[in-house]
């Protein structure tokens, strides 16, 4: 099983983006799990804040990514079984 992160741009550049093709890994990240049933797509990030320095999660975020991860592995796991 794999569990795919949602990356996720902070908008916190002067003028824009922080990374200006996100929109392309988040649609390469989205076709590789609808292939693969043994995958799964975790997009709670969009509601974790991001730290001063623009690019990271806060420690609060990363422990609710932490606790996302779990949850879609362990709801993975279980129907990938199934599946296979």
């Amino acid at each position: 099983p794999i569990v795919i992160g949602k990356i996720t741009d902070s908008y916190m550049n002067e003028g824009g983006p922080m990374m200006p093709h996100i929109a392309a890994v988040h649609d390469a990240q989205e076709r590789f799990v609808d292939h693969d049933i043994c995958a799964a797509y975790m997009t709670e990030t969009d509601q974790y804040q991001h730290a001063n320095d623009r690019w990271h999660y806060t420690a609060d975020g990363y422990v609710k990514m932490g606790r996302a991860f779990a949850q879609s592995l362990t709801t993975l796991i279980d129907s990938c079984a199934n599946e296979t």
